[in-house]
């Protein structure tokens, strides 16, 4: 049995946790349920052992729900210059993402930066080659794994 080491869920979402499932077995959840599965929709630590002839065996997982209405960090200037400071673009999320497509562009309209997953990040380049200091806009489209979608523009700034 595995019920995972922690699952991180927008609030208002439930979470279905199940044992394995053995016709010959006996299952107690810490909250008491006797069930195979349970759906929780607070967080917290869920417990479940599982009892057959063979013995018993027993695992948890902690749930913790998050409020998803305000869950991003763009941050809006970034230096490309190897310092190991602030080298990278990147939108933050601490919300559960199904879709994310951020896109990047020059002053001239130009696309130089498209990302379709929050962990990807610009280093300042565009077909090798570092771009110039000055002020860039993204647009960011993000779906959570409520359905609830945001979409967002602005600028950042690329500094040396």
């Amino acid at each position: 049995m595995d019920l995972g080491s922690s699952i991180r869920a927008c609030e208002g979402k439930f979470i279905e946790l199940a044992a394995t499932k053995n016709l010959v077995a006996s299952y107690l959840w810490n909250n008491g349920d006797t069930t195979d599965a349970i759906t929780v929709s607070t967080g917290g630590t869920f417990s479940c052992t599982v009892t057959n002839a063979c013995g018993s065996a027993e695992d948890a997982v902690e749930i913790v729900f998050i409020d998803c209405s305000n869950c991003l960090y763009v941050p809006n200037v970034f230096s490309p210059n190897n310092d190991g400071s602030n080298d990278f673009f990147q939108v933050y999320s601490n919300c559960p993402l199904v879709s994310f497509r951020l896109k990047i562009f020059n002053r001239w309209g130009e696309k130089v930066f498209e990302a379709t997953n929050e962990n990807n990040r610009w280093d300042g380049y565009y077909k090798g080659i570092l771009q110039e200091a000055g002020i860039y806009i993204y647009t960011l489209s993000l779906t959570n794994e409520l359905g609830q979608t945001s979409n967002a523009k602005g600028s950042i700034t690329l500094v040396r």
